[in-house]
Formats: structure tokens, sequence, C-alpha cells
């Protein structure tokens, strides 16, 4: 069976390059190894961007919308930034993505579930793919969505060694007086190193977990996360219902290949979550609609060539996570710093609220806080040459001089 291009992996990445390859009117198969709904443990914060790049509403599947970001550090000194527009909205993630999916059936693709895609070689003219207990199938090109632990990532460049953090999640059940539907989100930061902790409410449970966005050896994340529910459960009332482990495959440089011969990554299996908030359904939903474009014009105009993806992302993706990172390893150094000077800037919290959001860029919110920084520094003399030096390595008080 031949198609015009397969992808692999049904999360916001591959349904919304299916999606995009559908209308397009190529010959489109969706392949994933669950079957549809399936839980996926997430924060499930859906940015107003994400809703920028979708082309129908999601109303139906939204649990609660933002509207204030609660912020603390180590369970204490807390402060909220609060915002007339929403910062962004809480979905269940097995709703979102099986949402996205029947969205690009919708469109002409097909959909295989519960396939296991093993291996694939591809030549000058295709791509082969191999399936567990199925029929051989044949594209012009893949696309590799299977998230952090991508099959098509590794058998693509075996000798390259992914960096991922790692998170704790899921849900747990809220006392009455937190159950409603415009809430607050809380983010505590300080509680782990390179990370945080987030309580997202959807009604009368929340999404709870813990993260380190940067690779990180003898941290027990088990203990931290049962420490931060209990200091959830003393404020908000919040009883575990269950919680996993799994990847964040956050972005650590634009050296990481992300395609080969016929063959695209997109989303987590391109490292592509924001390496600072740790976000990456934005990135995942962007990456697969560039993917798709290329793929597109690469059929219809340009035979054999899928330049075009790599060349986009760097222009519309690399430059900003490029700053994302160079920020997130300067204020993950030193959280207390950063978090003072969060919080003692009006401004710079109504940044952190845009570049949640998609208002902002993180050029706007580096320069304010490399501001912020600097200002503080001159209050904390002692601090001064260690810290300032940090910054400088990091590129962020050049990057826009």
């Amino acid at each position: 069976m031949e198609y015009d291009v397969i992808i692999v992996g049904a999360g916001p990445a591959g349904s919304t390059a299916a999606r995009y390859c559908g209308k397009e009117g190529l010959k489109t198969l969706l392949v994933e190894k669950e079957r549809f709904p399936r839980y996926k443990p997430c924060g499930g914060f859906i940015s107003p961007r994400v809703l920028r790049q979708l082309d129908f509403d999601i109303e139906g599947i939204i649990d609660s919308t933002v509207c204030e970001v609660r912020l603390t550090f180590k369970s204490k000194d807390p402060f909220s930034i609060a915002s007339r527009d929403p910062i962004g909205y809480l979905v269940m993630r097995d709703s979102f993505d099986h949402l996205l999916c029947r969205k690009a059936q919708e469109a002409g693709a097909e959909f295989y579930e519960g396939r296991r895609v093993v291996g694939f070689q591809q030549d000058s003219e295709g791509v082969d793919i191999s399936m567990m207990e199925s029929e051989p199938l044949r594209c012009r090109y893949l696309v590799g969505a299977d998230g952090a632990r991508s099959i098509v990532r590794n058998s693509l460049f075996p000798g390259v060694t992914q960096k991922a953090g790692m998170a704790m999640a899921g849900e747990g059940c809220l006392a009455p007086g937190f159950q409603r539907r415009s809430v607050s989100v809380r983010l505590d930061f300080g509680g782990v190193p390179s990370g945080y902790g987030w309580v997202f409410p959807k009604g009368n449970f929340a999404s709870i977990g813990i993260g380190v966005l940067r690779p990180s050896k003898g941290i027990k994340l088990r203990s931290r996360f049962e420490h931060f529910v209990e200091s959830m459960h003393k404020t908000m009332g919040m009883r575990m219902k269950k919680a996993s482990f799994h990847p964040l495959p956050t972005f650590y440089g634009d050296d990481l290949p992300r395609a080969k011969g016929r063959v695209l990554l997109v989303g987590d299996a391109a490292n592509l979550a924001d390496p600072l908030t740790g976000e990456g359904i934005y990135y995942a939903v962007r990456s697969g609609k560039m993917a798709a474009e290329a793929i597109v014009a690469a059929i219809k105009h340009e035979p054999g060539k899928i330049k075009a993806y790599l060349d986009s992302m760097k222009r519309l993706l690399m430059r900003d996570l490029g700053v994302a990172l160079k920020l997130a390893n300067a204020m993950y150094r030193f959280p207390r710093l950063a978090y003072t000077v969060l919080k003692s800037s009006r401004n710079l919290g109504f940044l952190y609220v845009h570049l949640l959001c998609g208002k902002a860029l993180y050029g706007d919110f580096s320069r304010e806080m490399v501001d912020g920084i600097k200002g503080r520094l001159e209050e904390e003399v002692p601090a001064l040459g260690e810290i300032s030096s940090a910054v400088e390595q990091e590129g962020l008080l050049t990057f826009y001089r």
C-alpha cells in the first residue's frame, strides 16, 4: 500500500501534520500505537497561540479558563499575576488529542490505531515502513511524531543521544472551595533543580506535577513530588489519584538533526519543548503544520526537496527557543534571584504572562529580566561577581546589543 505521507504518532504534532496534508489532497495515513482516546500525563495547558494555529473550535473540551497565575518559591513567598484576557485554557490530553485526530480524519487522513511501527528503510523514491503484526507500507515521505521515545528518531539517527529532562505528574481531587470554572494556575519554583512544580485546576480535580527541564542525575523525583503534593494538600485540600514518570524532551540547541532524506521529525520527537517552561503543545502543533507545508510543496512543486522544513524551523522557532535556553540556564542556576526579580517587577510579571499566552517573545522577556538582575545585583554586591559572570556566559547581556 502506497501513500504520499505516513505520520507516526497521533499526538498534537502528528494529527496536525495529517490534517494539513489531508486538506491538500495528499494520500495520508496517521499511525498510532495506542487506541484512542488514551490517557496522557500532561498539564494540558493550551495557550491562545495554539488556538491561532488551529482552524476549528475546542470549546467543547475546555475544562477551565486561566486568568491568573499564582507563583511561589518552595511553596512560600506567594504573588499573583492576573489578566483580563485568558492566559490559557486547561484540557485533558486524551480529549484534546482525540479531537485533533478526528479533525485529521475529517480532512481526509486515514487512521490506523493500535498499530506499532518497528522500523523503516528509505531510498531515493520513498520510505518502506514495517509494523508489528501488519502488512508493510510505503510512502513518499515519513513524519516522526512519536514523542520523546521516538522510534523514528532512533532509527533515523541511531548514534545521536537524546537529552531530556524528567517529570512526574498525575491528577488529584480538589477540595470543593477550589472547584470553579475560571481559575488560577499555580507554579512553584525552587523545589526541584532546573525546573518547577505546577497545579492546573480542572473542575473538581487538578493536574499536578514537577519537572526537571534539563538532564540531571541523582534527583529523587518521587520524594520531591510527594513533598510537593503534601504542600498542595495543605493549601488546596488536594488528594492524589494517580501519577507517573515521563521524559521532558526540551530544546537544547539547533544541532540536533531533525530531518534526513524523506523523513522529518516534529514535536517531542524533535526535542522542541520550551527549555524554560517545558511547554510543548504549541511547538508540536507549529512544527506539525510546518512539516506538512514542506511536504505539500515538495510533492506539488519541487519533488524530493524538504529543506524548506529546516529553513522555516530555524527562522520561526529556533531563534526564540535559543534565547529561552540561554535564559533558562541562567535563571535555573540562580532560582531565588530570578524569582525575587520576577516578583519585584510588575512589568516583568506581565511580560511573563504574555510569554505564556504567546503575546511576547523571549527577547522581550530576556531584556527585562537582565535589567532586573543588574538592578538587584547593585543592591547585593557580594553576589555580583559570580552571578554577573554566569549571566555573561549565557550571552544574555550581549545578545541584543
